[in-house]
């Protein structure tokens, strides 16, 4: 979108649309979040418009909130996985930078107790990585 065939008001409600969806962590940009920003505008016609077409301000906001609640949030990373020696090395430092937990995922044997067990192909047969059950946690 080429934000120069706008006018500035126009311009500026995108701009401050794209920031609300950014704040509230939201995979797009959605007319809810342009009608927002139109609304919370100075001098835009949009609160004039909806008065005189008797529309209840305080309705349209509250409706606007639950929308912009339902909509799709950008999932953060919660855990990070390493995988055998160099992915535990490399998942150290992720953890750290991202300060999250870490998981290590390791070959057959190697871990006690309830394993889940993935089973994947190699050139020359098969191979398989574990996971302990209740390593990884909601939330």
């Amino acid at each position: 979108m080429n934000l120069g065939n706008f006018t500035i008001k126009a311009a500026e409600a995108v701009q401050q649309a794209q920031q609300l969806a950014f704040n509230n962590h939201h995979s797009n940009i959605e007319t809810a979040h342009l009608l927002q920003a139109l609304l919370q505008m100075e001098d835009a016609p949009v609160e004039y418009l909806l008065k005189k077409n008797n529309v209840t301000l305080n309705l349209v906001a509250a409706k606007l909130e639950e929308l912009l609640k339902k909509a799709a949030k950008i999932h953060l990373i919660d855990v990070v996985c390493g995988t055998e020696s160099r992915g535990f090395i490399m998942a150290t430092m992720i953890q750290e930078l991202l300060g999250i937990s870490q998981v290590m995922i390791r070959k057959p044997s190697k871990l006690p107790g309830n394993k889940y067990v993935s089973e994947y192909m190699k050139e020359y047969g098969k191979d398989s990585l574990e996971l302990r059950v209740g390593d990884i946690k909601p939330g």
